[in-house]
């Protein structure tokens, strides 16, 4: 990648310390809110079915950054 070595690392630690653990808090907050505090409750099987739906918009999410980054990148290589 055409970033800087210090630049990935920084980004590297802000995912590692802040990021993993406000996902985890959000997923937890999730499970509690689908399971227990709203009217309705979901079982396994739904919260299964969220969790492949999530999976599913997550494995297309490199398709799409690629296809950004290669516009990118060709824009800075004629720049």
């Amino acid at each position: 990648m055409p970033i800087e070595r210090v630049l990935i690392f920084q980004a590297k630690d802000w995912i590692d310390m802040f990021e993993y653990r406000m996902f985890k808090v959000l997923g937890s907050v999730v499970i509690l809110l689908l399971t227990r505090w709203l009217p309705w409750s979901a079982d396994a099987v739904q919260l299964g079915w969220l969790v492949l739906t999530v999976c599913k918009f997550w494995w297309l999410t490199p398709f799409v950054l690629r296809r950004e980054y290669v516009r990118v990148r060709t824009a800075a290589a004629e720049y």
